[in-house]
């Protein structure tokens, strides 16, 4: 081996040394794409080099993931990257997060960061180990809290409701359901977690912006057709959800809803292993022609106001996680950040939109009984 790789060798070894803590957790997918493309090109141009630094290069490349004759992150031996083509997408990454597009004139008045390192931020914990106060579950295979780096190995960062893009999250939320998975009441399988404090609350006339991050794993399996798979639901106080996000057989991420009639809307699709950011605003209403829902998916609007009835009595509370039906036999995982929950600032809460400034929170609600769908 001659003097010049010998060199190459012993400094490419003092910059990977460099750039391995840093290479799992870059900022943006496509540079980690063409960073990989790049050391897997070294790991090949290294293979069967007789020089003990090389060796040492080529372990260091493999403990990062980077073995000679992978294929890039394309699929493709040659190089050049581009998107893996998730489930229901067309092969386009999604667009990347911009900026809030929540109005400044609104004051927050729910919001579940976990940052407290656990699920006390909800009142309900609802999986097949527990039905109680999340205040007493400290977390269990059906849903945890996790650091946000432990979900952004592929190199995108965790895109934290309601802040700028690029901002680093220290934990997030992690629900998983696998077959069989019905908590002691019954009804469907499910992980999720439940806010019924008058902060989370809404009401006739109600209006509200919801920020929220989701990433659903890698492998993660359409719904059974004729079946539900819901992440995100606005339940009613006596019946099923009239408003919910839930996932299509086909892979989008819809605008959907039970018990009430409405125009199912996708918001755009499940992009499998991505962080995506997501703003829905909506005016709650019994009455189709108040009621109202228009969505955006990292900082792009994709559903343009529309009207439908969001309510089909008094009251809704707020619930995140998964829940689907008994018909699929794969075990599905999903990551979430938020909701930040937003009304207008200084409103009434009997007008047309709600109050700012919540009434006392209503503690009483005992856990979810279970009946009806959601």
């Amino acid at each position: 081996m001659g003097l010049g790789v010998n060199v190459a060798a012993a400094a490419t070894v003092t910059l990977i040394s460099a750039l391995a803590p840093a290479a799992p957790s870059g900022p943006d997918p496509g540079a980690l794409c063409s960073w990989r493309d790049s050391a897997r090109a070294l790991a090949d141009s290294l293979t069967g080099v007789d020089d003990t630094r090389a060796e040492s290069l080529l372990v260091a490349l493999t403990q990062l993931g980077i073995r000679p004759g992978d294929a890039s992150p394309g699929g493709s031996s040659s190089g050049g990257c581009r998107s893996t083509g998730p489930i229901g997408n067309s092969g386009d990454r999604s667009p990347e997060p911009g900026p809030s597009v929540v109005p400044r004139e609104t004051t927050v008045v729910f919001e579940a960061d976990y940052e407290t390192g656990d699920l006390s931020e909800w009142d309900t914990c609802q999986n097949r180990e527990v039905n109680a106060s999340c205040s007493s579950y400290r977390g269990g295979d059906s849903a945890s809290v996790v650091s946000g780096d432990a979900v952004s190995r592929l190199g995108q960062q965790v895109g934290r409701a309601g802040e700028e893009a690029g901002q680093k999250v220290g934990q997030v939320a992690r629900f998983v359901v696998g077959p069989g998975d019905v908590p002691d009441f019954g009804g469907g399988e499910r992980s999720e977690v439940a806010a019924h404090s008058e902060e989370a609350l809404t009401r006739e006339g109600d209006e509200r912006w919801y920020e929220f991050s989701l990433r659903f794993g890698e492998d993660f399996p359409n719904p059974v057709e004729g079946d539900w798979f819901i992440v995100m639901q606005w339940h009613s106080g006596s019946g099923s959800p009239p408003l919910a996000i839930e996932i299509s057989p086909e892979g989008t991420v819809d605008i959907a809803g039970d018990g009430v009639e409405h125009q199912r809307q996708s918001i755009g699709p499940v992009r499998p292993g991505e962080w995506v950011h997501y703003t829905l605003h909506a005016g709650f209403s019994q009455d189709p022609s108040q009621g109202f829902v228009e969505a955006w998916e990292n900082g792009v609007q994709t559903v343009q106001r529309y009207s439908r009835a969001t309510m089909s009595s008094d009251e809704n509370y707020l619930k995140m996680g998964i829940y689907r039906g008994n018909a699929d036999t794969s075990t599905a995982e999903v990551w979430i950040d938020g909701p930040r929950v937003s009304a207008a600032s200084g409103s009434s809460s009997n007008g047309s939109v709600a109050s700012a400034t919540p009434s006392e929170a209503d503690d009483s609600r005992s856990p979810e009984p279970g009946g009806g769908r959601g």
